[in-house]
């Protein structure tokens, strides 16, 4: 069985990545991942998850060795911790030194700077302790807020569209765009431009 202890904590502080376990709110992951905001750009999902759904995938998720999930949790002043987003790191590629990343974050917790704390922890781990020299992000190609992100906040290099790259569960197809970053990209320009967002201090 695969399983990684791998805990991440943000440049903050208020945000833990912990690996999932038996121990989750799999109710909160459930609605989470079927709000229709969550949906909005990720017709691939499927629109209704009981429990039972949450527990096979992640003990699916857990068995791949090309998968890296965490849970985000919020931790508050008192030390409650709270689950607000997903990410990952996917699709590891040991021979190219490539992954995929990407995140879900909770609809009540959008536009607070929180997805760019954890993609900037996720990168952080990627390219500075996996040794990765690409990673790669897939969204929706009218995900304008991502895409946004990626092009302005990141300053992610922007590879093109995937035309009918997603089939939903609908049996519709939806466009896919596709950006990534760079080893060296990430150390001269990414870092830097995630660190002035989040007004920290390069920890590192």
């Amino acid at each position: 069985m695969v399983r990684h202890d791998i805990t991440l904590t943000s440049p903050t502080g208020k945000l833990v990545l912990t690996c999932p376990s038996d121990q989750d709110d799999n109710e909160r992951i459930a609605l989470l991942r079927t709000h229709p905001e969550t949906l909005r750009y990720l017709p691939i999902l499927p629109k209704t998850m009981t429990v039972e759904d949450v527990i096979k995938r992640r003990e699916s998720r857990l068995d791949d060795p090309k998968t890296l999930d965490w849970n985000v949790d919020i931790v508050d002043a008192d030390g409650k911790r709270t689950l607000v987003a997903m990410t990952t790191i996917f699709a590891i590629d040991e021979e190219y030194s490539s992954g995929e990343t990407g995140i879900l974050v909770a609809p009540d917790a959008h536009r607070s700077g929180l997805g760019t704390e954890v993609l900037y922890t996720v990168l952080k781990y990627g390219f500075e302790t996996m040794k990765l020299h690409r990673i790669q992000f897939q969204t929706g190609a009218d995900n304008v807020g991502m895409r946004g992100w990626l092009d302005r906040v990141a300053g992610a290099y922007y590879e093109g569209a995937r035309r009918d790259g997603w089939k939903g569960i609908d049996g519709k197809f939806a466009d896919v765009a596709v950006y990534s970053i760079l080893e060296d990209e990430w150390r001269e320009k990414t870092k830097r431009l995630l660190l002035e967002r989040l007004k920290v201090e390069d920890e590192s």
